[in-house]
C-alpha cells in the first residue's frame, strides 16, 4: 500500500503458483498417463480515493487464474460407459477491469462496481463428456450492487444482485452467449436480533434463466428456468455455543442450479436440489 494522501492511495499485490501434476489409468480396456508442469500468476493494482473515514470510490485492474480441479482431467466414454483419463489442462486466466465506490447514505451502506472480465482458456464441459480449456476468448461485462440497511436498531437487510452478460469474441461462437451465466441474480437476507441471544431471519434466493452447459457445442438454445428459493433460520447462542436451525427451500419448489446437453445422450440434463429440507447444527 502506497500512500500518495492522505485521501489517495496505491494498493497493489500479486502471487505466483506453480503445480507438478501426474496422472495416469491402467485397466483392463485403457492405458493412459500424463505429467505436465503448469504456472500461473494472479496480481492487481488499485487506486482507492477516500471520501470519507468509511466511503471511498477505486478503479483496479487485475490478473486471477483457476487451476483444473483434479477430476476435470477425466472423461466419460459413453460407448463402454466407463471414466478414462483425458489430459491434464492448463490455468484458466481471467484479466479484471473495474470500477466502484462504497458510500453511506443514512442508516444504508451500498457497494456497487462495473466490471469486464476477458478470459483466456477457459475450463468447460465439451459436449457432455469431456473438459477442455476452451481455444477461444469470453467477454464478461456487467454491474453489482450490495446494500446493507438497519432498519431498526434490531432489524437488518442485507441485499446483493449482479446484472451481467457473458459472450465469445473470437472465435467458432463468436457473439455467443457463454453457457451456465444468469443474466440477473439477487439475494435478500433479513435478520432480526431478539436480544443477545435469539436471532431469527429468512434469506431469498432469485436466479434468472441461462443456457444449458454445451449450448453452444450442441446448437440447443434452450435455456434453463429461472427460480427463487427461500431460507429460513433461528439462531440461539448459550454461553460458548451455538445453536442454529435452518429450513432450506420453504416452499418446496423443483429446481437446478445445473444442467446441461450431452451429445452422448443426445438430450438435455440436469441435478435436481434439494426440496425442502431441515438441518441443525451446533458449536463451540
Amino acid at each position: 500500500r502506497l500512500p500518495i494522501s492522505y485521501e489517495l492511495e496505491i494498493a497493489a499485490g500479486g502471487r505466483r503458483q506453480v503445480e507438478d501434476i501426474s496422472a495416469s489409468q491402467a485397466s483392463s480396456y485403457i492405458t493412459g498417463n500424463d505429467k505436465k508442469s503448469t504456472s500461473a500468476n494472479a496480481w492487481e493494482v488499485a487506486l482507492n480515493y477516500k471520501i470519507s473515514s468509511n466511503e471511498k470510490v477505486y478503479i483496479k485492474y487485475g490478473q486471477s487464474f483457476r487451476f483444473p480441479n483434479i477430476d476435470e482431467y477425466w472423461a466419460y466414454d459413453y460407448t463402454n460407459h466407463r471414466a478414462y483419463l483425458s489430459e491434464i489442462m492448463v490455468p484458466q486466466l481471467d484479466r479484471t477491469s473495474e470500477i466502484g465506490a462504497n458510500i453511506v447514505l443514512g442508516n444504508t451502506r451500498i457497494k456497487t462496481s462495473l466490471f469486464h472480465t476477458r478470459t483466456e482458456h477457459e475450463i468447460r464441459l465439451q459436449g457432455g463428456w469431456t473438459n477442455i480449456n476452451d481455444p477461444d476468448v469470453i467477454e464478461r461485462n456487467g454491474v453489482n450492487l450490495s446494500t446493507t440497511s438497519l432498519i431498526t436498531d434490531r432489524l437488518s437487510l442485507n441485499t446483493n444482485s449482479k446484472l451481467q452478460e457473458a459472450t465469445y469474441v473470437s472465435g467458432q461462437f463468436n457473439g455467443k452467449s457463454f453457457d451456465l451465466v444468469p443474466h440477473l441474480l439477487i439475494n435478500a437476507r433479513l435478520n432480526y436480533q431478539l436480544d443477545n441471544d435469539w436471532s431469527f431471519g429468512a434469506s431469498t434466493n432469485y436466479v434468472g434463466r441461462q443456457y444449458y452447459d454445451g449450448a453452444n457445442d450442441a446448437g440447443a438454445y434452450t435455456k434453463m428456468p429461472s427460480y427463487v428459493v427461500t431460507d429460513l433460520y433461528a439462531n440461539r447462542k448459550i454461553g460458548y455455543w451455538d445453536i442454529r436451525a435452518t429450513v432450506k427451500n420453504v416452499a418446496n419448489e423443483h429446481y437446478a442450479t445445473y444442467g446441461g446437453y450431452s451429445s452422448g445422450l443426445g438430450n438435455y440434463y440436469y441435478y435436481p436440489s434439494d426440496p425442502r429440507s431441515v438441518f441443525a447444527s451446533v458449536s463451540y
